[in-house]
This record gives structure tokens, C-alpha cells and sequence, in this order.
């Protein structure tokens, strides 16, 4: 086994898009990146090549955004949840506007392993591997999965 840590274009990709999707900032989201990969690049003797890589790099993106958020809680900062800044009034004929600062102020109704899961599954990721990124059984991220669909049912229009 190769002992260096040599992650793909593509793999760097898929940890920024996670990571853009989780705290909704290109520059945290960058930097959160850079961080999972230097973490990766620190531990990757621990990484056990029989199973997938990008559930590996998911928890440890996962890891750094949760540490970077509860750093940021104590000092009284937070993450930004950004209406895209592109979006006009007059470009906004149908309510997007609206519409996404609904489904943020839901999303932020949810915990931090509702939205997780929920992000993940966006993604495409299987209840399996959203388990094993996780730390959890697959039960365990039905129940978070099913839990958070029901709350956002009630408050989505």
C-alpha cells in the first residue's frame, strides 16, 4: 500500500461541494477543504484500504466543520447561511427568493446530523455508506433521515 495521500481532482471536489453545502460559504468551504485534506494527508496510515475512500474524507470534513463551528460558537461568530447573492428582486417573479430563505430557516431547525444526512443523501450517498461516514448502524440514519423529512414536511410549503 501507497503510505502518501494523493487525493484526486475529483475527490477534493466532492469534500468542497460537501462542505459548501454544510456551512453555505465558498471561503469556508474552501478552507474547511484544505483542512480535510491535510488532516487526510496527516492520518492516512490509519485509513484502511479495503474500504471506500470518500466515506473516510466525508467524516473527516464532517470532523473539521463541526470543530471549526464550535469554534466559532464560542466566540460568538457563526456560519453565514447566504441568500445567493446573484438573485435580484426582478429576477425573483416566482418567490426563489422566499422560497430559499424558507427551506434555510428550516434546514437550520434541524441538528447538526439531520442536515448531515440530509446533505449526504442529496448527494447520492446510499443509507449505508452515510452509516460508515457516520459512525453509526443504517437504522440510526433512517431514524435521523425520516425524523428530519417529517419536520421539514411541517414547515415546508
Amino acid at each position: 500500500m501507497n503510505n502518501n495521500f494523493e487525493p484526486t481532482h475529483e475527490q477534493y471536489m466532492n469534500v468542497y461541494k460537501l462542505m459548501l453545502r454544510v456551512c453555505h460559504s465558498p471561503q469556508a468551504a474552501e478552507d474547511l477543504t484544505q483542512e480535510t485534506m491535510i488532516r487526510a494527508f496527516r492520518s492516512f496510515k490509519q485509513y484502511d484500504p479495503e474500504r471506500p475512500l470518500m466515506p473516510w474524507l466525508y467524516r473527516i470534513a464532517m470532523n473539521a466543520f463541526k470543530e471549526s463551528y464550535r469554534n466559532k460558537a464560542a466566540k460568538g461568530e457563526q456560519f453565514s447561511v447566504p441568500i445567493d447573492a446573484t438573485y435580484t428582486d426582478s429576477e425573483d417573479s416566482y418567490g426563489q427568493t422566499d422560497l430559499r430563505l424558507t427551506i434555510n430557516e428550516a434546514l437550520l431547525r434541524l441538528t447538526d446530523r439531520q442536515r448531515e444526512i440530509l446533505v449526504r443523501w442529496a448527494e447520492g450517498a446510499s443509507y449505508v455508506e452515510i452509516a460508515h461516514s457516520l459512525g453509526c448502524t443504517e437504522g440510526n440514519v433512517r431514524s435521523h433521515f425520516h425524523t428530519a423529512a417529517r419536520r421539514l414536511s411541517k414547515v415546508l410549503p
